[in-house]
Formats: C-alpha cells, structure tokens, sequence
C-alpha cells in the first residue's frame, strides 16, 4: 500500500468518526432552542471532511461539503433560522455525506437524485445558488453610499502557529491554516524554520516550520480559535490580543467634527504604554482546553489475533490450574503463588484486550434520528426521542450488528406500540410520543434499553393473532409474560396488511436471533396504556464469558454466571411432582419448573433423582425461570467461547462451545431457549462427539 494510499484510508476512518459526530450534533438540535455547541460540532465535523475531501481531490464530497459548511456557518452566526425545513436539510446533508464517503470509499454510487436535491437545498439555503461552482474565498466589504471604503475598527493579533508531527499525515495541509487566518483581515508572516533538519533527515510527512502572524481583523476572536480548535491536537495555535480596535476618523465630507488621532495608534502598539482601552488581561491567552488522549489506529483482524492470543492464554492458564490440583498446596506455596499471580495477570491482559475491542454505543445510536424522522412522515405520528448513556461502550463487534435489531425494535415501536396523535390527545396524553433510547454497564454486561409511553401490548389481538396463525394451540392458557413473547416468534405480526414499515413478521423473530447469536438475551415489559420496555442484555465480550462448569453424565456443560440466581442440592420435601413428566422446585414461595438436562440432550448415566442432583436456578431475560438439573458442579471459571453454528450447526439450547482446561471440549448453555415452552420445535440432539473421555 503505498503511503497517498495508507493517508486516504487513515481520512475514511475518520470520516466514520466525523459523520457519526454530525448525526448525533443533529439529533441534538431536534430539542428546544438553539444548542451552540451542537451546532458548532456539526460545523467541525463538515469542515474537517471537507478539508480531507479537497485534500485528496475527492471533488463530488469536497463540493457537497463546501455548500453544507456554508449553511452550517449562515447557522452559526444567526443568519438563518433553526425551523423544520432546515432540521430537515441537515438530516438529509449528513446522511448524503455518509453516502459520498461511502461512494469515495467502496464505489457504492450514490443517489444521484437525492444527492442533487440536497445540494441545490443547502446551495440555495447557504445564499449559493448564484455562486459558480468550487470553493468560492470572500471577505465582505462595506461601503458608505457614496462609493466611499468605510472603515471598519480592527484588533491586532499576534498568532504563533506551530504545526505537530501528526499534522500532515491526518490530512491537514497547514497552508490551508495560513489561508483560513489570512480570510479574516490584513496579514503579515514571519517564517520559522530553526526546527528545519539536515536534508538527509528530512521527513516529507512532517511539517518543521512554524509561523508568527500579525493579523488586523475586524472578526471576533472567536472566529480564530475556531481555527485553533479544529486541529484538536495536531496543531498548537497561541492567540494574543497587541491592540485593541481604536476609533477611527469620519470620512471626509462629513460635517462631524473631530481630532484626526494619528494613523499608526490603531496599527503599531506603544510597549511602554499599552492603550488605555486595552483591558490588562487581554494579552493573557485563553485557558486552553484539555488536550485529547492520544490514540493510535489499529486494524481489526489485529486486535482479532491480539483476542484469540488471549484466549489460548486462558486456556492454558486452566490446564495449569487443574494440573496443579493434584499437587500438595503446602509443598509447593512458591507455584501456587506464582500461578495465583499468573491468573491475575491474564485476567487483567483478558480485560485489557476486551476494553481495546470497545467502542461507544453512541456510533450505533446517532443514526437513529433520520430513521425516527422518516418514520414520522409515513405514520403521521410526533416522536420524541430520548438518548441517554450513548457513551457506554460494548464490543466493536456487538456494536456493529447492533444498528437491524435496534431498527426493527424503534420501528414496532412508532407503528405498532406509540398510538396516533388524536388517540393520545383522547387519552390525556402528550400529542408528541416518546422514545427513550438507553445504555448501562452492569457487571459483565451491557443492558439496552427501548420504551416508548404507547399503548402497551394488545395481549387479546395478540393471542387471537396467534391462533389464528397456528402458532399457539386454541385451548393454551398463557400468562401475560408468554403472551407477550409471542411477538418475538417467527411469522407473528399483528399487522392486518403489509406496508413498508410492518407486516411481514419477520422483524422481533430476527431481533431475538441476532441478539441471541452474540451470547444476549432479549426482555420485554410492556403496561397496557403505559407503554412497553424492551430490554437487550449484551455481554461486554463476545470472545470471553464466565460461567459455570458443571457436570451431566460424562459430559461437561457451562451456565453463563449473568443468569445464575442460586444453585442447591433440594430437599425431598421441596420437589412437587404435578405428574411424572414435569416435575418442580418449591423455591422461596414460587414454583420453578425443573429441567433435567440428561432428558434434554439424550444423555446417558446421569443422576435421575433431583433430591441426589444440584439444582441451578437460572432466570434469563425474556424467558421462565428454571431450575437447571445437572449433577455436580466443578467451579467457576473463565472461558473462550467458540461459534458453535460456524464450526457444526446451530443446536437449540446451546449458544456456543468452549475448550476446557484438560482440553476437553464443552457446551454453553442458551438458558432462553432452553426454557422456552411454547413456540419452539424442540429437537432431541444426541452430541456423541463431545462426550467426555
């Protein structure tokens, strides 16, 4: 790859981050006033793709980019207002950006139709429309109606302005620094080349000048720091205040009369006796902001190998433990200590390679807005939506699978769960429906949340629905919880028609299985007339998981630790046999149904009685607590989870596999679907090729 090759694809990757930026600066300005700051991020985020576009000759991107930029600008400085139309211009600009960096990047061509709409609304919304095409550099002029220049007070700056190493190789051309300072008044440079090395030293991706600039401007200081903080850390730009703006003389033919001050007062600063307007503070640079940390791009595929690495680790960390089992723990204190120490270090290693992978939800959850805003025009409801702990971070790839579940979930929320405008004014609620869209860290995993304040589900059109589709016996007595969970079954729709947001039945079914693929669980909570919460639990990695090594026959299976409430050997007197088939536990003043796992895999010499069996009580998301009938247990451990349905088939009530210390192979248990009991073919599978031994 050469290094023009390597700079582009290190600009398209930030791009990613820039355009994700935009969408959620856009979201926020859906809210109440004018958020500034909101508004000024999506002018960065334009502005910096625009540089890297005009950089690399991308001039489609670079011409798009130009006309958005100048709406943002007319934005920022009150020129235009903030009213639907414009929400609507920006929604459309940023999401026919993303599509041109796509185009630049995979070919993938872009709508050429919606491409020219939204260029000519920003054209035309920027004040563009009769501006020839390229980047246009204009300074205003104003004249007093005789045709005579007006003079303009002006402050004096002195601007140092020295590039960093990684100035260039991020696609900043200094130049266009130099240009942008030079837009806002009169300049004089002075050049400093005292960091300029030998030539056989010479690095062409490093940038070794600095420059000094006096700058007369009659712009706001605001308007040069913006410059400062678009380099981020690239750059540093020293901004100091030599001369407040002075008065200056009427033009001639006036009849004020005034005391001509003498021409260089408003140019030339006396040192020994700064100007009396001068506050003294004004020669003291602002406070700096707090620099970024630093980060270093890495390739996935690497951080995947950096990941299977430490997988083997913990494998081989187990064999030694199980090894050294055997050993006398008083003989041999030094290797117990050292493997002690070693566990820690691989757990930290394991941890530290986990929170690598992470990335923030907010990349996820900032295309939301479009989507929410699309959805309001085809139902003619109002949508508020609501953002919270967006800078949780998860998995990278948990984080890119996530946009279709979670798009399938806002969409049977605004169609089928947020009721109409005048149904919500009948019923004393606010016209405008609301979303709430959250995240949160707990212990081992990430739970995200979607509720809206609908109408709940219809649990009798529900159940009616799925009768009639076959999917539930006429005669089935279910509770509110399985009536509830019907929609995740696949075919169910409540829709009586398909359109081009439901009907199908196709999108819950497909949100389950996603979610259940990366080792999650679904949940669903839904109040009549309040509304409905679905609930994604999500483990941190997908690569790691601690559970539960326990033992059935001959053969090893392991329970995820985030769904174990208790494990216990039940008395007699706790087992309730409604008949021989289904027999449970009388557990803290409930009755859990008991799941013997020898009789769901085909096991062969397993303990039959429960009361000589360990009972592990598991409560999965979106499914019946159980009691899980296993025969002992052998501890609790770390593990590297293999694909279960990539390296053999995908097998109901199993999430995936792992290697064991000894080098034993086991299975995961899925406790959702393991407990699942209706809507589900249950399969007897035999997996003779696992058993231990």
């Amino acid at each position: 790859m050469s290094e023009e090759e390597d700079l582009k694809r290190i600009f398209f990757l930030e791009c990613e981050e820039l355009i994700g930026n935009a969408e959620q600066s856009v979201e926020a300005l859906r809210g109440d006033g004018v958020p500034t700051e909101a508004i000024n991020a999506l002018f960065r985020a334009v502005h910096s793709v625009k540089g890297g576009a005009g950089a690399f000759g991308i001039e489609g991107l670079a011409k798009f980019a130009h006309a958005f930029e100048s709406f943002m600008d007319r934005l920022r400085k009150g020129r235009a207002e903030l009213d639907q139309a414009a929400l609507d211009l920006l929604f459309d600009g940023v999401d026919v950006l993303r599509m041109l960096v796509e185009e630049a990047r995979d070919g993938i061509r872009a709508p050429q139709a919606r491409y020219e709409a939204a260029l000519s609304g920003l054209r035309e919304a920027a004040g563009l429309e009769d501006e020839p095409e390229g980047e246009q550099e204009t300074l205003p002029v104003a004249e007093a109606e005789t045709g005579t220049e007006l003079k303009v007070p002006t402050t004096q700056y002195r601007i140092r302005f020295a590039p960093g190493p990684r100035l260039m190789t991020a696609g900043v051309d200094p130049l266009r620094i130099l240009r942008a300072i030079k837009a806002l008044g009169d300049v004089s440079i002075e050049v400093d080349d005292a960091k300029l090395p030998a030539l056989v030293e010479l690095d062409p991706s490093v940038c070794f000048y600095a420059w000094t600039i006096t700058l007369d401007s009659a712009a706001p200081r605001a308007d040069i720091e913006e410059i400062s903080e678009m380099l981020d850390d690239l750059a540093e730009i020293e901004i100091e205040v030599t001369c407040e703006p002075q008065p200056e003389p009427p033009p001639i033919g006036t009849s004020l009369a005034v005391t001509e001050a003498p021409k260089t007062a408003a140019t030339k600063p006396n040192p020994a006796a700064p100007p009396a307007t001068a506050p003294a503070a004004s020669a003291v640079p602002p406070p700096r902001r707090d620099k970024p940390v630093p980060t270093v791009r890495v390739d996935v595929p690497k951080l995947e190998r950096l990941g299977n690495m430490v997988g083997e680790l913990i494998i081989t960390q187990a064999f030694l433990a199980r090894q050294a089992a055997s050993l006398d723990a008083d003989e041999h204190r030094s290797l117990f200590r050292a493997l002690d120490e070693m566990s820690q270090h691989i757990r930290d290693l394991a941890d530290a390679a986990t929170s690598i992978r992470a990335q923030p939800l907010k990349v996820v959850f900032s295309r939301f807005g479009a989507q929410i805003r699309d959805l309001e025009k085809a139902t003619g409801k109002r949508i508020r939506l609501e953002v919270r702990g967006d800078s949780t971070e998860i998995d990278k790839t948990v984080v890119d699978r996530l946009s279709e579940p979670l798009t399938h979930m806002i969409r049977n929320s605004i169609d089928h769960g947020i009721e109409p405008t005048d149904v919500r004014i009948a019923a004393g609620k606010d016209p405008v429906g609301l979303l709430r869209l959250s995240a949160e860290q707990r212990g081992a995993q990430v739970v995200i949340e979607l509720a809206d304040d609908g109408g709940g589900v219809d649990r009798e059109r529900v159940l009616r629905k799925a009768i009639e589709k076959g999917l539930v016996p006429a005669d089935a007595a279910l509770t509110d919880e399985e009536i509830d969970n019907i929609i995740f079954l696949p075919g169910f729709s409540t829709a009586d028609s398909v359109t081009s947001i439901s009907g199908r039945g196709v999108g819950m079914d497909a949100v389950r299985e996603t979610i259940t693929e990366m080792g999650g669980q679904v949940g669903l909570v839904s109040r009549p007339g309040q509304g409905t919460t679905f609930s994604l639990y999500l483990p941190l990695s997908l690569a790691i998981l601690d559970a539960m090594v326990t033992v059935v026959g001959r053969q090893f299976y392991l329970i995820p630790t985030g769904v174990i409430v208790e494990s216990l050997r039940p008395p007699a007197s706790a087992i309730v046999r409604m008949d021989e088939a289904s027999p449970m536990l009388s557990w803290r003043g409930q009755m859990v149904r008991i799941l013997p796992l020898a009789k769901e895999f085909a096991i062969d010499g397993a303990v039959e009685d429960p009361t000589l069996s360990i009972l592990v009580v598991v409560r999965p998301a979106g499914g019946e607590m159980l009691a899980i009938q296993v025969d002992d247990l052998i501890g609790q451990e770390p593990v590297v989870v293999k694909s279960l349905e990539k390296n053999f088939r995908k097998v109901p009530g199993l999430s995936a596999a792992t290697i064991l210390g000894d080098g034993r192979p086991a299975l995961i248990l899925d406790p959702p679907t393991l407990g699942s009991s209706f809507g589900r073919r249950r399969k007897q599978e035999t997996t003779p090729m696992l058993a231990a031994g």
